[in-house]
């Protein structure tokens, strides 16, 4: 038996960090869900439909990652580039495609 279920959009994702960690930064939550949100979509455009794509998982890991810095710091990084890539992208052709 198959069921699918729909990834969850931006307000989703971010009422899914505010509820894993206490008090995260807005601003870095947004940025960093953007810069997830923009991997995805990227990966899905590369993979289609059915390839695999990062999950809410590695962007709570991620994010666990994110929050442990300063938010002016990780504002930065995050509008420059992919802060700590490799907790979003496990694999060598994930970081060859999308970094």
């Amino acid at each position: 038996m198959y069921h699918y279920i729909e990834f969850p959009g931006q307000e989703q994702l971010i009422k899914i960090i505010n509820a894993r960690f206490q008090n995260p930064p807005s601003e870095i939550v947004e940025k960093a869900i953007d810069r997830f949100l923009e991997l995805r979509e990227m990966m899905e455009d590369e993979r289609g439909e059915t390839g695999k794509k990062i999950s809410t998982s590695e962007l709570i890991d991620w994010f666990a990652i994110l929050n442990e810095y300063p938010p002016e710091e990780i504002i930065e990084k995050l509008e420059t580039g992919l802060p700590f890539a490799s907790t979003l992208l496990k694999s060598r052709s994930d970081r060859e495609d999308f970094l």
